[in-house]
């Protein structure tokens, strides 16, 4: 909530998780951005909005960033799942 409550509609967050473990804490954002580095900016910008307007987090640090790829995951978990088989059309969405 306190990360969330920092974002503005050009965000394009979508939503985030957190998990703790040993005093620290990871979050995963879900961003809708055409790109990496855009998704990894609204990101860290999030994280630095939150650190310096939520008095709950004074102390806390940014230690860390990293991109993950959801959507290939997804790409490689799916791959082929969806396809028609060759003697169907495709559907009309």
């Amino acid at each position: 909530m306190l990360v969330t409550r920092q974002a503005v509609a050009a965000d394009r967050l979508q939503h985030l998780t957190v998990q703790q473990r040993g005093g620290r804490v990871a979050l995963t954002f879900f961003v809708s951005a055409p790109d990496s580095g855009s998704a990894e900016a609204v990101a860290e910008r999030l994280c630095r909005r939150a650190l310096a307007g939520e008095p709950e987090l004074s102390g806390w640090t940014l230690t860390e960033l990293r991109l993950g790829f959801v959507a290939s995951h997804f790409e490689r978990l799916f791959d082929g799942a969806f396809r028609p088989s060759p003697d169907q059309e495709p559907p009309n969405p």
